[in-house]
């Protein structure tokens, strides 16, 4: 088991390639210095340029949740849970080898 004390969790992919830019610059090795984790939307994963983690969201599943909820509201209705959890998948991402 790896264990890292230093992380970096990237909540928007659009951030990940100035954090890989930057990464790379310092000479910081991944994962043993510091373990890597962003998003990705399904069929659209990251190229990294060293071992990422990522919490791979399917857009379609997100919007069909988002869509029934609104029509529940439209209706009147309360929605119960009044928090949905969206499918996801953790995928790996990094230099091919």
């Amino acid at each position: 088991m790896l264990l890292v004390e230093q992380g970096l969790l990237l909540c928007d992919g659009h951030f990940f390639p100035e954090a890989a830019l930057a990464i790379v610059g310092r000479r910081i090795a991944v994962p043993e210095e510091l373990q890597v984790v962003s998003f990705a939307n399904a069929g659209h994963e990251l190229f990294s340029p060293f071992p990422l983690s990522t919490l791979v969201i399917d857009p379609d599943q997100v919007a069909d949740a988002a869509a029934a909820l609104l029509l529940q509201v439209m209706r009147g209705e309360v929605p119960i849970p009044s928090h949905v959890l969206a499918p996801c998948t953790w995928g790996r991402a990094g230099p091919a080898g």
